[in-house]
């Protein structure tokens, strides 16, 4: 008898592991990615806002991020937007915690924590950033 008769499928079960850890990868992946995206986005729109914030009022600052944030579906409010103007430079400050469950569970979530935004100073391993523009 050859060893190839013998062969029960050992190997499969490390197939099906492998195939079983790129699908739990990829679901977490396709819930969180989403959130960074967003994230992102909201972070691009506040330093371009501080960039040439020039002489807008802070409410149309405040309402334009505003409106750049529900477009990328995060949870800011208006009233979590703060404006602050230090000479010429401006200052935008949001904070907003967006939870998302995977697979299924309640427990690991995705927090995108309180950011600044300011062009000089970017510490993005915290979702931290501070934007600043002169005007």
């Amino acid at each position: 008898m050859s060893s190839r008769t013998r062969t029960r499928g050992e190997g499969a079960f490390g197939t099906i592991v492998g195939i079983a850890l790129v699908v739990v990868v990829g679901i977490a992946l396709f819930k969180i990615v989403p959130l960074h995206y967003a994230g992102n986005k909201v972070k691009d729109a506040m330093s371009e806002q501080a960039n040439f914030a020039g002489m807008k009022p802070p409410d149309k600052i405040q309402y334009e991020i505003f409106v750049i944030a529900q477009e990328a579906g995060t949870p800011l409010t208006l009233q979590d937007i703060k404006i602050r103007r230090h000479g010429s430079d401006v200052i935008v400050e949001a904070k907003y915690i967006q939870k998302v469950s995977v697979l299924a569970t309640s427990t690991p979530t995705r927090s995108i924590t309180p950011f600044r935004s300011r062009s000089s100073e970017v510490n993005a391993g915290r979702g931290l950033a501070r934007a600043t523009g002169r005007g």
